[in-house]
């Protein structure tokens, strides 16, 4: 779901419907994806339990959201690089 979400996104509002052209943004816009969800579901999960973050507390939860957010698009782009360079092929 994660990866149709990021070929949608990359292939409608940047690429002209050619995402497969540009598969580290395409890794970008999933870890973008990733933190803004994290994001959203924290702020859900403590509306439910009733007791909401201060406005500073926001702000570092919504930093530390989009920097799970590059630590993932570093991930997916190591997997990306890996997998077009003959590392580990004989």
């Amino acid at each position: 779901m994660l990866t149709i979400l990021a070929e949608v996104i990359v292939a409608f509002f940047v690429s002209n419907y050619k995402s497969e052209e540009y598969p580290y943004l395409t890794s970008f816009v999933k870890g973008m994806v990733i933190g803004f969800f994290a994001f959203v579901i924290g702020n859900i999960l403590d509306l439910i339990k009733g007791n909401l973050m201060s406005f500073p507390q926001q702000v570092l939860f919504f930093l530390l959201s989009f920097g799970l957010g590059l630590i993932m698009f570093l991930f997916f782009s190591l997997f990306r690089w890996l997998e077009r360079t003959d590392f580990g092929k004989k």
